[in-house]
Parts: C-alpha cells; structure tokens; sequence
C-alpha cells in the first residue's frame, strides 16, 4: 500500500497541533534565528555526510585502498573535529556565535572543494582536506549549537535539541538518498 508523504506530513502537523504533549514542539518555529539554526545544521551534515561517504568509495575503488586504510585515511576528520570543538567551544564565550557558525561554513566550503578535485590533486592533498573538513565541523557544531540554543528559553531546551538532532539526521538520510538516486540513474 502506497502512502502519500505529504499526505502523512500534513496529518502529523494537524496532531502535533492539537496534542497536549507533541513530539516536536512546532511553537518553535516562529523564531527566525532558530529555524535558520537547524537549517544551516541540515545543509552541514547533507554536505559533509555525502563528501566522506563518496570519499570512502572513491579511495577504495579508484585508488585501490583497502577498508582498513581507507578507514584510517578518513579518521583524521573526527580526530580533528574534536579537538577544534574543544576550543571552539571556548571561543563561543567570547566571540559572537554567528562569526564563528559561519567561519566553519567557509573552512567546509574550502575543504569540499579541495575534496572535489580529487581527480586532479595528490592523495596527500585530500588527506589534508579530510583534517579541514574535521575543522570546519568542529568550529560550525559547537557554536551552531550554541546559537541554537540561545534562541530559545530554557524550558523548550530538550524540544530544541530534538529538533536540531532530527535535522542533522534528516540532512544525512536525503544526502544518501539523493546519492543512491543520482547513482542509480547514472549506473
């Protein structure tokens, strides 16, 4: 049985409304600053969700890598992810969030495009461009997140963070999705 998804979309949305205790809290969406917050994190994780995904394919079946190499080739992103979030964290105190929010959107735009010509460029570059990737998702997190959640009141917190996690996930599932499409046309 076929179900309409903007059927079920709009049926969800007429019981959240009228539900005492909703799943997502969709009051929230009336402030400007957060809903740009959980759309700047959508576009975050669609784009670098599918940048190491394609990499990952690329190094093994291009360049003839094995999994375990492979899988060691890409761990220098989180490594670094973590480490920058640690003093982006510290940052976020003293500098307006937005700045930095955006100084990880320019790193990723430049580490994405570094990672686009990985036809033309030694490996050792897209090794690098791993670690900016690791950078630019490391200082775009901690103070997307913290944005987020200054938009908001205390008491709407937990429906905040939910909302900000779904959108994360949600720019995953449709970067995939759009991936496993585009590829099966292709191929």
């Amino acid at each position: 049985m076929y179900y309409n998804p903007f059927v079920l979309l709009i049926i969800f949305l007429m019981v959240e409304r009228n539900n005492e205790y909703p799943l997502y809290n969709l009051k929230l969406l009336r402030y400007s600053d957060y809903v740009i917050g959980n759309y700047a994190s959508f576009v975050v994780f669609f784009i670098t969700f599918i940048t190491i995904y394609i990499l990952n394919f690329y190094l093994q079946y291009h360049e003839g890598y094995d999994p375990s190499v492979t899988g060691l080739f890409l761990l220098p992103a989180a490594i670094s992810m973590i480490v920058v979030a640690h003093f982006a964290g510290k940052l976020t105190v003293k500098y307006d969030v937005r700045l930095l929010s955006a100084l990880g959107c320019v790193i990723l735009i430049f580490a994405t495009y570094i990672i686009l010509l990985m036809d033309f460029i030694p490996t050792y570059y897209i090794f690098l461009a791993c670690i900016v990737l690791g950078i630019a998702e490391g200082f775009f997190l901690v103070s997307n997140n913290r944005h987020v959640g200054l938009t908001i009141n205390t008491e709407n917190f937990s429906d905040s963070s939910t909302f900000l996690f779904t959108n994360r996930e949600l720019g995953k599932t449709i970067s995939l999705a759009l991936y496993f499409l585009i590829s099966g046309l292709i191929f």
